[in-house]
């Protein structure tokens, strides 16, 4: 037997260690000593995410709104830039010409028609009495028999007031109707356009309304309204904040 704590060599039999003098273990002990078990506990599994004892813990569930609202485009609600600036001036006066065509049209054709058939039926008469400037009291007493007592102030009026009337209301319905759809003819033109906060077109309520008491309210004080877009933080006019619109790029 071997001394466990000198490893000297003794008998078998012996208790002491003649080396050392420690107690050996008797030859039993020895071996139950060496026939016991030995216990390997398990592997310690970590715990999962989320589980009792884990150090990482799941949030708790965030309660979203069901409802989608709509987040206006980067180009929508932002300060107004200078190129747009120039853009709607732009087109104010590529539109502004196309207005004026209508209104020629519609005003100054009707209104020639009816000074040639004036001059026409009272050609002999003017030309009597007008022709000379001598007696310009007779002159005016003529044009105001025809004008007043014949009626025909009547008829001027009736074609520069009813043709006129005509003109606003054509011009009036060609800003409606683009600006309604989103651009006019002069936007197009100059690559911008008219929506509202969510990025859809005005339509025919909103552009009706900013295209009639907007513009009126923007035109007083000097045209202080429309200048108005240039500083303001969302580039809108009094006539744009009115009916809640903005005018973007295309």
């Amino acid at each position: 037997m071997f001394c466990p704590y000198c490893g000297a060599q003794n008998e078998d039999a012996a208790n002491t260690c003649k080396e050392c003098q420690k107690p050996l273990p008797k030859p039993e002990e020895e071996r139950k000593e060496k026939e016991k078990p030995v216990y390997n506990p398990p592997p310690v599994r970590p715990f999962q995410p989320g589980s009792p004892g884990s150090e990482y813990v799941f949030a708790a569930p965030v309660n979203y709104s069901s409802g989608y609202v709509y987040q206006p485009a980067s180009t929508v609600g932002v300060a107004q830039s200078d190129s747009i600036a120039l853009a709607r001036l732009g087109a104010y006066i590529i539109d502004s010409i196309i207005t004026g065509v209508i209104s020629l049209v519609v005003v100054v054709i009707p209104l020639v028609f009816w000074v040639t058939s004036f001059v026409s039926r009272y050609y002999s008469d003017l030309e009597a009495t007008c022709n000379t400037s001598r007696d310009t009291v007779a002159c005016d007493n003529l044009l105001e028999n025809i004008m007043v007592e014949k009626g025909e102030l009547w008829g001027f009026l009736g074609v520069v007031g009813g043709f006129g009337l005509l003109a606003t209301l054509l011009c009036l319905a060609y800003s409606v109707y683009f600006t309604a759809r989103g651009a006019t003819p002069g936007k197009k033109v100059f690559g911008i356009k008219v929506v509202r906060q969510d990025g859809s077109t005005p339509g025919f309520g909103a552009a009706l309304l900013r295209q009639t008491v907007g513009y009126f309210i923007s035109s007083t004080v000097f045209m202080l309204g429309f200048l108005w877009a240039v500083f303001d933080k969302y580039g809108q006019g009094w006539h744009d904040k009115l009916a809640k619109t903005y005018v973007v790029k295309a």
